[in-house]
């Protein structure tokens, strides 16, 4: 799409496909979009230096979620 990630996130964010919890910096799909298959959630199990486990979870835009961004996000921008 060629789009500045920080134009994206805002757009994923003001147009309900994303959320934060408060105190917590990683992006939340809202349960519509996971339905609709337009994103979806990885969830990676990471290996500290000091051997203890983190689980991380990252938002994904899926294919399906691809097109309809290319469709949704350009009128959004040329109205701003």
């Amino acid at each position: 799409m060629q789009v500045q990630p920080k134009a994206l996130f805002a757009f994923l964010r003001s147009h309900h496909w994303i959320y934060t919890r408060q105190g917590d910096n990683s992006y939340i799909a809202y349960q519509s979009k996971l339905q609709q298959g337009l994103l979806e959630h990885k969830t990676t199990v990471v290996t500290k230096s000091d051997g203890s486990e983190k689980t991380t979870t990252q938002v994904r835009v899926t294919a399906k979620g691809l097109t309809r961004l290319a469709r949704e996000f350009e009128p959004a921008v040329r109205a701003a």
